[in-house]
Parts: C-alpha cells; sequence; structure tokens
C-alpha cells in the first residue's frame, strides 16, 4: 500500500517546495519538488497529480495499491483507471492491475499558458525546438520555456564505471553520490548557458524522487518527468515530452524502457489544465539527427552522452551520432562538441562496432538501413575485423559473470562502455 498525505508548499529561502508525507508499506517518506521562488506561485498544492503520477508506475509494478488524501484531476483519474491501468497489466502481467482510491476535482487551473520542453542538449531535445521554432507549429505551441528536472537520470552516468544498479539506486556509495551530484550540475549548467544565450527561461526541478523509488531510471522516468510537470500545472498549458522512440518501436514490457510506450503514457498522464505531446515521435532518429543539422543553435550545445557530462565519443549513443552526422555529411559543423579527428582516425573501427551489435540496438539498425537505402559504401575489408572482433567480445560478454565484465572491458578490452 503507498498512502499519499494532502501536498503542501514549503518556503526555504530562495527556493519552494511542493511535498508530500508518503508512505510506502510502512516506510515513511517525504516527496518534494523544489523550484526557484520565482516559480513558487506556480507550484500546486490543491490536488495531488504530480504524486499519482509519480507513483503510478512504481505501484504497478510492486503490487501497491494507492491511497491520497487530496483529490486529483477528473481527467487524470479516469484516464489512468480506465486506460493507463489496464493497458499496461493487459502488455503485461508483470505490472499489476491496483487501484487508486482518493477524490476528483473537475476545476481547471488558471495557468500562465506556457508552452515547455526539458533542454537535455540531445538529439530529440534540439529536433523537439527545431519543430517548434518559428514557422513550423502555431504561435499558441511555440516553445516558451526550457526545463531542467533532476529526477534521477544523472544516476545512469555511473554504469560506466562498473556499477550495478543495486548500487546505483541504493546511493550510498560516497563515489556514487559525488558522481551523481557532479554530472547533475554539469549537465544544468550546460542547459543553462544555451537558455542564456538564446533567451529562454530555464526552470530547475530538483527533487528526491530517485531516494523515494529505488529503481531503474529508465523504468519510470516519463511518469517523473511528467511529476515535475504537473507540479507547475499553473505553469505549462503545454509540455512537449522529446520523443525518444519511432512508432514502429512502440512496445510495452516491464523490463523494458518506458519510452517505449510515451505516446501511449503522455495523453493519458494529462489533464484539464496540462497537455503533454510526445514532440517528434512521427520521426526516425536519422531524420530528426538532419534536423538538429540545421538548427545552428545545436552545434555548439549538442550533448548526447549517457556517461559523463561531455562527449566522451566512445559510448553507444556518441557512436551512432557521430556515425549519422558522418553520413549526412555535417559533422565539422559539430567540432567544438565532438573530437572529430579522433573518430575520422578510428572511422573504420566505429563502423565495425555499430555493424556489429544492430541486432541489440534499433538505432544501429536504422543506421545500416540508411546506408543501404541511400546507397553509401565502406570500404568492407578494412571494417569486416572489427564487426568480428565486436561481435565476438559481444559473445563473450553476455555469457561472463557480471562481476568478471567490468575488469575485463578495462583491462582486457581496453573501455568502459
Amino acid at each position: 500500500m503507498i498512502w499519499i498525505k494532502a501536498p503542501t508548499v514549503s518556503l526555504l529561502g530562495s527556493a519552494a517546495r511542493l511535498q508530500a508525507e508518503v508512505t510506502i508499506d510502512g516506510r515513511d517518506e517525504l516527496l518534494w519538488f523544489e523550484v526557484p521562488n520565482e516559480y513558487a506561485q506556480y507550484l500546486v498544492d490543491d490536488r495531488a497529480d504530480a504524486f499519482i503520477v509519480a507513483f503510478v508506475n512504481y505501484a504497478m509494478r510492486h503490487g501497491h495499491d494507492i491511497i491520497c488524501e487530496a483529490p486529483i484531476s477528473s481527467k487524470l483519474f479516469y484516464q489512468l483507471n480506465s486506460y493507463y491501468i489496464p493497458a499496461l497489466n493487459a502488455a503485461d502481467e508483470r505490472f499489476w492491475t491496483i487501484k487508486i482510491q482518493c477524490g476528483v476535482t473537475d476545476r481547471k487551473l488558471e495557468n500562465a499558458r506556457a508552452v515547455g520542453t526539458g533542454m537535455s542538449c540531445g538529439v530529440d531535445a534540439f529536433a523537439t525546438m527545431y519543430l517548434h521554432a518559428d514557422g513550423n507549429c502555431p504561435p499558441n505551441y511555440r516553445i516558451t520555456h526550457l526545463t531542467y528536472f533532476n529526477v534521477g537520470g544523472a544516476l545512469v552516468a555511473n554504469r560506466s564505471r562498473g556499477y550495478e544498479w543495486e548500487d546505483i539506486v541504493g546511493f550510498s556509495d560516497p563515489d556514487i553520490v559525488k558522481r551523481t551530484e557532479y554530472i547533475n550540475q554539469r549537465r544544468f549548467e550546460r542547459a543553462a548557458r544555451f537558455a542564456e544565450r538564446y533567451g529562454y527561461p530555464l526552470v530547475r526541478v530538483e527533487s528526491n524522487i530517485a531516494l523515494v523509488q529505488p529503481m531503474r531510471f529508465g523504468h519510470n522516468f516519463t511518469a517523473r518527468s511528467c511529476a515535475a510537470v504537473l507540479a507547475l500545472q499553473k505553469l505549462f498549458a503545454v509540455y512537449c515530452f522529446a520523443a525518444g522512440v519511432h512508432p514502429n518501436q512502440f512496445r510495452i514490457m516491464a523490463e523494458d524502457d518506458v519510452g517505449y510506450y510515451d505516446m501511449l503514457s503522455l495523453p493519458l498522464f494529462s489533464t484539464e489544465t496540462t497537455q503533454f505531446y510526445s514532440a517528434g515521435m512521427a520521426y526516425s532518429r536519422i531524420q530528426k539527427t538532419q534536423m538538429v543539422s540545421n538548427y545552428p543553435p545545436s552545434y555548439d550545445f549538442l550533448n548526447v552522452c549517457w556517461r559523463d557530462d561531455a562527449n566522451c565519443g566512445q559510448c553507444p549513443k556518441c557512436l551512432r551520432t557521430l556515425l549519422a552526422l558522418d553520413l549526412l555529411g555535417v559533422l565539422d559543423r559539430y567540432a567544438t562538441v565532438f573530437d572529430v579527428h579522433f573518430y575520422n582516425s578510428h572511422r573504420e573501427q566505429i563502423i565495425g562496432r555499430v555493424y556489429a551489435n544492430v541486432d541489440v540496438d534499433p538505432f544501429y539498425e536504422e543506421i545500416k538501413g540508411f546506408v543501404r537505402e541511400n546507397g553509401h559504401h565502406w570500404n568492407r575489408l578494412a571494417v569486416l575485423p572489427h564487426v568480428l572482433y565486436f561481435r565476438g567480445r559481444s559473445v563473450i560478454g553476455r555469457v561472463l559473470p557480471s562481476k568478471l565484465k567490468p575488469f575485463l572491458k578495462k583491462h582486457v578490452f581496453g573501455v568502459t562502455s
């Protein structure tokens, strides 16, 4: 059972918190979302939409019903109980059918009619900016505010150091805490520099949700981010959540990344006041990369790396982005954010690594299809040895005990990705 008490707003010097006491199977927690004081007026404490959405996936994964003392928006209550919960359970029985017990309110909140999107500085984020620029969409849907949410994403960078998920989500190792805080701050600073240069307000939301919900980030990031938006319903009328998955990749599985079913989740997390959209979902990653390459603000800010604060040039996300930019003939535009010289001197090796892993990464498969459709040609004799090497390494990695993998990656293969 998850029991959520009525939310309150607390002023803390230069910041304000929307918070609620939560009891999870006898474990008492205080879940909060913190914003700078200038956004305190937009926090919503007359309903618990943010807290219900924050917990719905967690509850379904653990078999917890939810009781909430405060009401939630009528539209949200209807959509979660009539569509979202039954759909996830029908697709995968590892998602429990749960009950949400609370009151409802039909009152639509007055808000500032802002249109927001997250600024991670990644391909999906910049494609969203491109699609919502002047001339590309109606005025009421053009981006007015950028956001930066600390809801657990920085924790993922610890995987590159060989930590297991159990240690990462436990968040007790001092090295994990220090690295997570460092990555979070550096990513925020990059978003802030972009926002300042191009004249957008940046709304920073800090939260302790990753500590209250010790689970893999990929299993709940959509709900956590939407919860941060719903905490600020008095600000946002529209929120463009950058899509990471194409409709032909849609699927619902408990052990998969929740991004695969964003196109279901986002409309159903919407309320009478705030509407979510899966921005850019109709476009493939290659198509979005091409859009981004025509968006000059991305040239100095594109950052796709999952394991560090700057593009490492070696993790899967960096590799597929580098190769896509190369295929599109625009790699030199990104010389300030990628080591283009390293890429050019290791090009056959990188191509071999991508081709060796097309069966495990749908974005690698997309690149392979783009090459085939557009008549690109590699030096096969130069690439083939790298394909065989990385394919063999992948096979060995699948059969080795997990405790040996970080050691072999570092000391035998010389990588940490």
